[in-house]
């Protein structure tokens, strides 16, 4: 999936249209048509500040409350958040103890697989 930082401004108008959207019912193909382009222009950015970061989760959250996206662009937002905290938090060391958790994380799954 491409992911792309769209300009800040154009980024909250496609916001704005996408909450006004989502807050009444899609009764007509043509608002079916605009929410689904407003949300793939969200899910494939690659958020610029914490703000957008929200926005991401958001539309992220309603994906999967209608039972996910067939094209997986929710699971390519999730990764742009990931990268931005990281990104932001590297002189926390954040991203090394993030790297160790991972170096554990398959004998979690496999104790996790064992007991279950």
């Amino acid at each position: 999936m491409a992911t792309r930082a769209i300009p800040k401004a154009a980024f909250s108008s496609t916001a704005k249209q996408w909450f006004e959207l989502t807050k009444t019912t899609v009764e007509s193909d043509d608002d079916g048509d605009a929410l689904e382009e407003l949300d793939r222009l969200i899910l494939g950015h690659r958020p610029t500040s914490d703000l957008e970061i929200i926005v991401l989760v958001d539309v992220v959250i309603e994906a999967l409350r209608s039972g996910g996206r067939v094209d997986g662009l929710e699971i390519s937002a999730l990764l742009n958040v990931r990268d931005r905290v990281l990104k932001d938090s590297a002189e926390k060391g954040l991203v090394d103890a993030y790297l160790a958790l991972q170096v554990q994380w398959p004998a979690v799954e496999q104790r996790r697989a064992a007991s279950g």
